[in-house]
This record gives C-alpha cells, structure tokens and sequence, in this order.
C-alpha cells in the first residue's frame, strides 16, 4: 500500500468536516485526494425542501472544497437520487 501524501490526507480531513457540516446526507458519499485533486463521489438524495436544494448545497459543498488550501481542482461526481412519493392508495391498502 502506497502512503497518502501529507498535503492530500489533510484535504481529506478538511473534506470530511465540510461534508459532515453539511445540511444533507453525505455519509454514502466517498471522497479522496490525489495530488491535490478532490474526487466526490456517490448518492444524495432529495430532501424534504426539494431538488433545488440538494443541487444548491452540492454546489455549496464543492465550492467550500475548492477553497480549501492546497486543492487544485475538484471532480464532482454526487449524483442526487429522487425519492419515490408513495401513493395514497399504496398507504390507505397498508392501513386496512
């Protein structure tokens, strides 16, 4: 196993503190740092107030990454995962 170089392993601690502060959820998406290069990767999904929310705090998160020192560039691939509504004949069949 090849050692992480320091720099990257301390993005990947700053990375890690901006996706826990973070008013979604993050935890099933995986991040890692090559030579300064921030990778993000896996699902999000919708919340309550909706799709331009999530799409808003992703972009929110990817511009805090980018801030961080040391990250030359950030490669966003969070993908948002809709929430099937469920029906009110799906619920009202549960409920008898």
């Amino acid at each position: 196993m090849i050692p992480m170089d320091p720099q990257d392993a301390r993005i990947n601690f700053q990375v890690r503190a901006i996706l826990n502060s973070r008013y979604i959820d993050t935890s099933k998406v995986d991040y890692f740092t090559i030579k300064g290069t921030v990778y993000l990767r896996g699902p999000m999904k919708q919340l309550k107030g909706g799709r331009t929310v999530v799409i808003s705090e992703i972009n929110n998160i990817v511009e805090s990454i980018s801030r961080i020192t040391g990250v030359k560039d950030v490669v966003n691939e969070m993908t948002l995962v809709e929430l099937k509504k469920i029906s009110e004949a799906a619920v009202t069949e549960e409920a008898e």
